[in-house]
């Protein structure tokens, strides 16, 4: 998956009300996966910022 997939996936996650399991489940990743690109996002990776859409996301 390229980095900004990873970015948007990222950023659901971290949107109110979201469950990271869910989030993961509906993206058909494994729950791991997104706690390393959460990880790595929280690292300051630029590629994993939040989009508009999601733009109640905060680091």
């Amino acid at each position: 998956m390229e980095r900004r997939g990873q970015g948007r996936i990222v950023a659901e996650s971290y949107a109110p009300g979201a469950v990271v399991s869910e989030v993961a489940r509906r993206h058909g990743i494994s729950l791991q996966h997104l706690f390393v690109w959460r990880k790595t996002a929280r690292a300051g990776c630029s590629a994993c910022r939040p989009t508009r859409r999601h733009s109640s996301f905060r680091w």
